[in-house]
């Protein structure tokens, strides 16, 4: 990497074992970025620590067997003190009071689950993740961080009872 930092100095090098480095670069993981003066390195954990916030998708199910699914998004969750019981608490009250929510009002959610995390595979049910129960449903009384969500995670919202007989017979109706 000292020698792409060179070449776009101008000069060149023999060895890249200088310690003359300009950048200063340390162990923690890097990105590269392409600037207008050149290459700039950014320091990822340094960024991810001084922005704690989050952005969640939370996939409200209607209905598992139609497919009746209703996207919510929410900006700016703190998900290293919010636990889940508060995030719980922040859908309802939503569904509660914007109107593009109606549909919802009178359904009684009661359970999270981890649908998807950022980078990472998603499952091949369009409706909910059925496998990983014991791993992927939210316990309400722990924050957010300690039930592995983070940015850009995907979480359904839905009826226990209402999973629970999809799970026993997993059938679409169209």
């Amino acid at each position: 990497m000292s020698e792409l930092n060179n070449q776009q100095d101008g000069s060149s090098s023999s060895t890249g074992n200088e310690s003359n480095n300009t950048n200063n670069t340390t162990q923690s993981p890097s990105l590269l970025i392409m600037n207008d003066e050149g290459f700039s390195i950014e320091h990822v954990n340094e960024n991810l620590e001084k922005n704690k916030d989050a952005t969640l998708t939370i996939r409200l199910i209607r209905s598992f067997e139609y497919r009746n699914i209703k996207p919510m998004i929410l900006h700016h969750i703190n998900i290293y003190k919010m636990t889940g019981n508060e995030l719980l608490e922040l859908i309802l009250n939503k569904i509660n009071t914007e109107s593009n929510f109606n549909n919802h009002k009178n359904r009684n959610y009661n359970t999270l689950k981890l649908y998807h995390s950022a980078h990472s595979f998603k499952s091949q049910n369009l409706v909910i993740n059925l496998q990983d129960d014991d791993h992927l449903i939210l316990n309400l009384n722990k924050s957010l961080v300690e039930n592995n969500v983070k940015n850009e995670a995907e979480i359904s919202c839905f009826i226990l009872e209402e999973y629970l007989n999809f799970k026993k017979n997993p059938q679409i109706k169209w």
